[in-house]
């Protein structure tokens, strides 16, 4: 006896916007389907040092109609209405991203969770949009260090110099 095939064919429009939903989202995604409805769940893995194993956990985020329109997840009892998901690099920045560009243009240093609990958010969340930024824009910190300070630059006379 042959065991069953877990792999199910989709319907064109559900596979092609499934590839657009997989490049578009920045996590892993699976869609699992179930008497012809097709749900999309957000797959993460994390390591528990106290178990000492690997933990997966799975999100739900919505589901694809077999027209390909992707239905986001919504509180209950509201409808579920038609999504559209931007590139980062399109995505428009609200207010507590613009101020947080302002507080690491002015100082990288400074203490996010404390301007994440000013902005009304928890210190996670002020993080994760801080990584989200950096990730989007590109954003990198040097650090500039007093060579002479230290004693690893001596200064020559113009005159002594060779070429």
């Amino acid at each position: 006896m042959e065991p069953p095939k877990r792999t199910v064919e989709l319907p064109k429009l559900v596979a092609e916007e499934l590839k657009r939903l997989r490049r578009e989202f920045p996590f892993y995604i699976v869609l699992q389907s179930k008497n012809g409805n097709h749900y999309l769940y957000k797959h993460s893995t994390k390591w528990d040092p106290q178990n000492k194993k690997v933990r997966t956990s799975r999100t739900y985020l919505g589901k694809i109609t077999d027209d390909g329109k992707f239905l986001r997840k919504v509180l209950r009892g509201i409808e579920q209405k038609e999504m559209t998901v931007l590139p980062d690099d399109k995505m428009p920045l609200d207010e507590i991203d613009k101020t947080l560009l302002t507080v690491l243009s002015m100082n990288a240093r400074a203490d996010l969770a404390h301007y994440g609990r000013q902005l009304g958010m928890k210190p996670e969340e002020a993080y994760r949009r801080v990584k989200n930024l950096e990730k989007r824009f590109g954003i990198t910190y040097i650090t500039e260090i007093d060579v002479e300070k230290l004693g690893y630059l001596i200064a020559l006379p113009k005159n002594n110099l060779t070429v």
